[in-house]
């Protein structure tokens, strides 16, 4: 049989078919159930076995282990009920075969750069490889994980709305954190979305903190600017795709993330940070962002039908007891214990990485302007009147029959058209890439820093 060729951007790996026999069995077996949640529970087993085996030199035999025996639970859990047969290959069979499938000496994850997709969904690398073996083993796959993928709520990469926000605290009775309010609103009843909601906050405001610390207190734009992006593909994973390892956010989470401007988020939470150092140790910092967070939450309308028991696992699941109250304590160096493994990831992000050079983006008091003529929509879209997933312009979050409707050429997803002309205009660095899916639309528009014209 011709062997199995996975290319994903420069990354090329070719595995011989007689190498996957029990992948071969397993996806057959799923392929002839035609049950959807069959479907999933082994897609999302199988991608999540080769991402941890994918990360075996770097993981450690302790924690491999420990990634191996939670895989192996779910396979035994799950699958043999599912399928209701005998002939499933064990999982230890499936977990050795792909150790003995990955050529570890010649693959180089560092060889696909940027971001990967699958379906216009941003997804982790080990996992665009899985489904694309998956694929190639049973065609079949293809057009249902397809539809799969196609069913989950789109996370919208937006401009920053910082000035929304801001507008909003200045209102009387206005809410300190409008994204996080607009997130919580439909899960106010519900204490998974709760926790999960505000687990994601809480953890947009430990890497911003750690951020700082690791800068004595005074991150450059690019370093702002570099973390925001990695939490954005980190959000657009969360939301957008259903692939996971262990867990997933609930859908009603999901939809209502699906909405959220991190980059708003982002800009409030470093002007929040600059205010409060000046009136605050530095070693509390993290300590009065969080009870802000908590009283952000805790002042809404949670449980309005009284269930006390609601509020009190949301409270302690997120240890708000050391930063809520009047008898609440400031805390040195507070990172609340379920959030603590991010300190780590945000030093490994900037390691090696050198901030002496000179750029003049990061003056505060440089401004940027575009470069020749402005660019044609048409050129990189076409008119349109098909329907979207959603029935709203992803750019303006206003209903397609409002204004005229293009489609893209690169990735045919659509937008206003008005819409679409001034974002491709844009200077910003996101100005050229789909706000949905990432990939980029039309090249950059050059800048120049503006030079103010001597006074007549």
């Amino acid at each position: 049989m011709a062997p199995i060729i996975i290319v994903i951007g420069r990354l090329r790996i070719e595995i011989k078919t007689t190498t996957v026999p029990n992948l071969k069995i397993c996806a057959d077996l799923v392929a002839a159930s035609e049950d959807q949640g069959v479907m999933e529970t082994f897609v999302n087993l199988y991608t999540s076995m080769l991402r941890y085996l994918l990360n075996e030199p770097t993981s450690g035999p302790i924690s491999l282990r420990t990634l191996k025996k939670d895989a192996e639970k779910e396979w035994n859990k799950k699958l043999p009920d599912m399928l209701s047969s005998m002939h499933l290959p064990p999982f230890v069979e499936i977990w050795n075969e792909i150790r003995r499938m990955l050529p570890w000496s010649r693959i180089d994850l560092e060889d696909l750069e940027g971001r990967v997709g699958f379906a216009n969904i941003r997804i982790h690398r080990a996992q665009a490889i899985a489904l694309a073996i998956i694929c190639q083993v049973n065609a079949s796959f293809s057009p249902r994980i397809e539809a799969w993928f196609a069913a989950q709520p789109i996370y919208h990469d937006l401009p920053s709305d910082i000035d929304a926000q801001l507008a909003e605290r200045r209102r009387p009775g206005g809410l300190q954190w409008m994204a996080l309010a607009q997130a919580l609103r439909p899960n106010l009843t519900n204490t998974r979305g709760l926790i999960e909601i505000s687990g994601t906050f809480t953890m947009f405001v430990t890497v911003m903190v750690r951020l700082f610390q690791i800068t004595n207190f005074a991150p450059t734009t690019t370093q702002i600017t570099i973390l925001a992006e990695s939490l954005i593909h980190h959000s657009s994973m969360e939301i957008s795709s259903p692939l996971h390892d262990q867990g997933i956010l609930s859908l009603s989470v999901r939809q209502a993330m699906s909405t959220c401007n991190v980059r708003g988020v982002f800009d409030l939470l470093v002007k929040d940070i600059k205010d409060l150092l000046e009136t605050v140790p530095r070693v509390y910092l993290g300590w009065y962002l969080h009870r802000k967070l908590a009283n952000t939450v805790l002042c809404l309308d949670i449980d309005p039908e009284g269930v006390s028991e609601l509020r009190t696992k949301v409270f302690q699941t997120l240890e708000w007891g050391y930063v809520f109250g009047t008898a609440a304590i400031p805390i040195e160096l507070y990172v609340p214990s379920r959030v603590l493994h991010l300190v780590p990831q945000v030093d490994s992000i900037f390691r090696g990485r050198s901030w002496e050079e000179y750029n003049p983006e990061d003056l505060k008091d440089v401004e940027f302007e575009a470069v020749g003529p402005p660019l044609n929509v048409l050129a990189y879209s076409q008119p349109s009147s098909e329907k979207s997933r959603k029935d709203i312009c992803g750019i303006c979050m206003e209903e397609f029959s409002l204004f005229p409707q293009v489609k893209l050429l690169n990735c045919s997803h659509s937008y206003h058209r008005s819409c679409l002309q001034v974002l491709i205009n844009g200077i910003e660095k996101h100005s050229s890439r789909c706000p949905e899916c990432r990939t980029q639309i039309c090249p950059p528009r050059q800048k120049r820093r503006k030079v103010d014209q001597p006074a007549r």
